[in-house]
């Protein structure tokens, strides 16, 4: 394998088929902070910006900012920013260059580079990756958890934080002291109403922790637009990785794989200039909410529904599991029955149609979207991916069998033991509270589902205090551990193409 390494120095000699940033791009000021620089945002916002600039010009390059660990930081640096990505889908790949990121900061070691950058009268525009449990709130109420332990971290030291929120609030301050012009934030996490969201633990936050000033300078200077981002990226593999230094002649240890569909809608409420963003097809509406119900109930959904039960059947990814006919007729079948009708699509849009894309997505065989990964931080995605689903239908007074059979996986898998005896790792923010309430009812099935059906931070008290719904599931539950999985989805299969839905399980 070769040494040399990508950097600006290397870039001409990656092979002519692989498409690199043109001079535009990479001469271009640094325009967006980005907090949260993992896979995600640079296989998603950070190649649309480049396309941007090569097509329209600007300085929208990217400083990202990583919280946690150091290491994309120094991956990155030793890089000159430069990574490549791998664009797959079932017609083809592609692999280009992305050089729109200028550096990234890793924040506890470079606070004062971080403020440097937050008091930019150039940066217009913030955006945040950080996942569901990073905007440490009650998922229920949308409200900032004051017991969430980053939250706890941050009473210690606000000019050092540990939360998101903490290095937002304190960059924010910044800003306002040097009286700096307005900015946007934008969440792109799978989150129904994210920027509202954001906004309102933001201000929580900054009441709490600075001061009345700080809040009413950010309801007056900054905006929290919603926005809804898609495009499968799975976690990166050193089997990937090598693939990648191999099709490139050189090493490249930021290299990511992801799929070539992707989907950015944005509301149309900026406070400052914003990137040409027409022309890379990304959406500026009025309302954003359709678009964020039909991708979190439909593509997150689904997804969470083949995490569980895939990891109790050692489906290891998404396309070993859409490769089982059972299991992909089951997840088209609960697609069509159960999550279609309780979404209010966005006008002119085909759904059932977007539904078949979605099976299609899922059978991408280059895309190694490990279930497990999917399946993380349960008492974040369920509230958001399940919940309004199960509650449009038991306000009609029907219970949605084929979650049920999801949430039963949901709650084998806090036993981190797989059917066939395989163990796996289940993370989850709660998960130790889960768990000890899943081992303490161990020889009680019926206290197991009522006690988690009692977690008011994933399941609404309108699924809690409904007996046909707890009843069922108890009855799910026990059917799961008697008779497998796969025979429960074959039954569900079966009544469902019956048009029975009150009978899907025996």
């Amino acid at each position: 394998m070769t040494k040399t390494t990508l950097s600006r120095n290397t870039l001409s000699q990656v092979p002519q088929h692989i498409s690199v940033p043109q001079p535009c791009v990479l001469g271009a000021k640094v325009g967006i902070v980005h907090i949260g620089a993992g896979n995600f945002h640079r296989a998603h916002q950070a190649p649309l910006y480049q396309d941007i600039m090569q097509n329209a010009g600007g300085d929208w390059r990217v400083v990202g900012v990583s919280l946690r660990s150091p290491k994309m930081a120094d991956i990155l640096t030793s890089q000159d920013g430069l990574y490549s990505i791998k664009e797959t889908s079932i017609s083809g790949n592609r692999t280009r260059i992305i050089g729109s990121i200028e550096r990234v900061l890793f924040a506890p070691q470079q606070a004062a580079e971080y403020l440097e950058y937050m008091v930019s009268q150039n940066i217009k525009i913030i955006t945040l990756t950080i996942t569901e449990k990073g905007y440490c709130h009650t998922p229920s109420t949308g409200k900032l958890d004051l017991s969430h332990q980053d939250i706890i971290a941050d009473q210690k030291n606000t000019a050092l934080p540990t939360s998101a929120l903490g290095w937002l609030a304190y960059g924010l301050k910044a800003r306002m002291d040097a009286a700096s012009e307005p900015v946007t934030i934008i969440s792109c996490d799978n989150l129904p109403d994210n920027g509202r969201l954001l906004e309102g633990v933001l201000l929580e936050y900054c009441q709490e922790f600075y001061n009345a000033k700080l809040v009413n300078w950010i309801k007056s200077n900054v905006t929290f637009p919603n926005s809804m981002v898609d495009r499968i990226v799975p976690a990166t593999t050193k089997t990937g990785l090598q693939s990648a230094s191999q099709h490139l002649a050189m090493q490249d240890a930021g290299a990511l794989v992801c799929e070539q569909f992707s989907q950015w809608v944005i509301k149309d409420n900026f406070a400052n200039t914003h990137p040409d963003f027409s022309q890379v097809g990304v959406r500026l509406v009025a309302d954003v909410a359709p678009y964020q119900e039909l991708k979190l109930r439909m593509l997150n959904g689904t997804h969470s529904l083949l995490a569980y039960i895939g990891c109790m059947l050692d489906l290891e990814t998404v396309a070993d599991f859409v490769d089982d006919a059972d299991m992909k007729t089951f997840l088209s079948t609960v697609m069509n029955n159960e999550i279609i009708p309780s979404v209010s699509c966005p006008a002119g849009f085909e759904i059932k149609p977007y539904g078949q894309d979605l099976i299609d997505r899922f059978c991408n065989s280059e895309i190694h979207h490990q279930t497990a990964q999917i399946a993380m931080d349960g008492s974040h995605k369920i509230p958001v991916r399940w919940v309004p689903v199960i509650n449009y239908w038991l306000a009609q007074g029907i219970i949605p069998q084929g979650l049920l059979i999801g949430i039963a996986a949901w709650a084998l898998c806090l036993g981190q033991v797989s059917e066939s005896g395989k163990r796996f790792d289940f993370q989850d923010q709660i998960g130790d509270k889960l768990q000890q309430s899943w081992h303490s009812n161990a020889q009680n099935p019926k206290q197991q589902m009522l006690d988690l059906l009692s977690f008011k931070q994933i399941f609404s008290g309108q699924i809690a205090r409904n007996d046909r719904f707890s009843s069922a599931l108890i009855k799910v539950y026990n059917q799961m551990k008697t008779d497998g999985i796969r025979q429960l989805v074959k039954t569900y299969i079966k009544s469902a193409q019956q048009d029975k839905p009150e009978e899907y399980l025996t």
